[in-house]
């Protein structure tokens, strides 16, 4: 088996071997240098992904912002489409809820997470993607405002999601959501009691429903013990 790298892969090593000598503008135009427009795209994904491995999250940004307006600047479906999911994962990447003690997001980080993420909504939407797409897109917005401490907007969020996800006739997913509504709540002061008590019995549900519904019951825990310290 040959160890030559794809036209791809060279072009990426070569651009993350410049980024300290230069800024990311000009690694940027390295990338689209490729000239086919799905490759360019596709060494976007594999850049951002090697620099959230080597937890360089401030370029990971700077490079999925530029894949992305790439892509939408397009106005092609396939690529806004990838633009779309790129946008999603690197968001996904800075959430604290997460509990990954290797990503330390700053402020910038967290507030770059939320813009992302309501950029991927807005593009499920402008493409009218099905009702689990929209339940993940809305839960999305909804993890990133817990993030920056706005429960009461992400109380909204997450109905949205619980709401999609019925829709879809995905019950696990919509006790996942229940979760994230009711730590909502529990965050908001006044309505911890309530919170508390729909978290308990959100947990309990997701427990009694196979292997998808113990590891969303896990994650929740692990965004509580992230958001309110226990």
């Amino acid at each position: 088996m040959s160890d030559e790298l794809s036209p791809i892969q060279q072009r990426v090593q070569d651009a993350l071997d410049s980024f300290d000598q230069t800024d990311s503008f000009l690694v940027a135009s390295q990338l689209w240098e490729l000239g086919d427009p799905a490759q360019v795209l596709s060494a976007f994904h594999a850049i951002t992904r090697e620099l959230f491995a080597q937890r360089k999250l401030a370029r990971m940004v700077w490079l999925a912002r530029s894949g992305i307006d790439f892509a939408l600047r397009s106005g092609d479906s396939k690529l806004i489409e990838s633009a779309r999911k790129l946008a999603y994962n690197v968001s996904a990447n800075l959430w604290p809820g997460w509990a990954d003690e290797a990503v330390q997001p700053t402020m910038s980080d967290l507030l770059a997470a939320y813009d992302l993420a309501r950029a991927h909504r807005r593009l499920c939407q402008d493409a009218m993607q099905d009702h689990e797409a929209m339940g993940h897109a809305h839960w999305l917005v909804g993890a990133q405002r817990l993030a920056l401490g706005q429960e009461q907007a992400a109380h909204h969020d997450f109905e949205n999601s619980q709401a999609a996800y019925h829709a879809a006739e995905r019950p696990t997913l919509a006790a996942m959501a229940e979760g994230y509504l009711a730590l909502s709540l529990s965050l908001m002061g006044t309505m911890a009691t309530e919170g508390d008590k729909r978290f308990e019995a959100s947990i309990a549900e997701l427990k009694q429903l196979g292997d998808d519904g113990e590891f969303f019951a896990d994650q929740l825990q692990t965004a509580k013990r992230v958001f309110l310290g226990k």
